[in-house]
């Protein structure tokens, strides 16, 4: 399964990193600023483990230590998931401002190579996805905008690596078929038939790419113009609709 097509950073190196108050932070390595925005994102510290390559112990391990660290709980339990307390909410902007500037410094050295990415992308178990957890204030990583379009316009469009309709298979029906023995509910997505859930992209494969960087993360991808989430219009004409949500958790049954 392949996520985010050029915009997954390999393992970081460890280095210190501080941002505008030295004395708070000089304690902080690059990886417990990982594992931070990991939880942050992710509220949960599997899903913060998975995200990350990383075991449950080692995450809890991390956390103590930020806890030690920043004088915080930092995250308290909550129905939803870990809340952020009011500190970690106050720390998580600047650290993921460092983060994004690290990447970008990084950059030319810290992208999987163009050849392992067509490779993972041809394969017929190759899966299109991301594990962006979306964007806070603006900020975050331009995988949660730009995944799905950059492999239409690039990939498809530009590179020809793959076709269109494979391309929209390993995003769509392929994912779907891969989870639905343990999430049942996914043998409603990833297909246009009668009684299926209504969750459709109407875009222009001419004009299709990502617009999102490390510096504007939050820029809406060009050539989508309609989206529609269990049959309610989110997107209308390239603009979102403001008031609607009709997203729904798809969980996996109790055992």
């Amino acid at each position: 399964m392949t996520s985010d097509p050029v915009l997954v950073e390999r393992r970081p190196p460890a280095a210190l990193v501080t941002l505008n108050r030295p004395e708070k932070y000089n304690a902080l390595d690059l990886n417990l600023l990982r594992v931070f925005e990991a939880l942050v994102e992710e509220r949960s510290v599997t899903r913060a483990g998975a995200r990350l390559g990383l075991t449950q112990s080692a995450i809890s391990h991390a956390l103590n230590r930020l806890r030690y660290v920043l004088k915080d709980e930092l995250f308290v339990r909550g129905p939803d998931g870990m809340q952020p307390t009011e500190r970690a909410a106050e720390i998580a902007p600047r650290l993921r401002q460092g983060l994004l500037q690290l990447q970008l410094a990084l950059a030319p050295t810290e992208f999987i190579p163009e050849t392992e990415i067509e490779m993972a992308l041809r394969s017929p178990l190759g899966m299109i996805s991301s594990d962006g957890a979306g964007l806070a204030n603006g900020t975050g990583h331009p995988r949660s905008v730009g995944t799905f379009a950059r492999t239409l316009g690039r990939y498809v469009r530009e590179q020809k690596v793959l076709s269109l309709m494979e391309a929209l298979r390993k995003m769509t029906l392929l994912p779907a078929q891969r989870l639905e023995k343990s999430v049942p509910r996914m043998k409603q997505k990833g297909r246009l038939q009668v009684g299926r859930d209504a969750d459709i992209v109407i875009f222009n494969p001419a004009t299709v790419r990502e617009r999102a960087t490390y510096k504007d993360p939050h820029l809406p991808s060009e050539g989508i113009e309609f989206v529609i989430v269990n049959g309610t219009l989110v997107l209308d004409r390239g603009k979102i609709v403001e008031g609607v949500a009709p997203g729904q958790w798809l969980r996996h049954p109790a055992p």
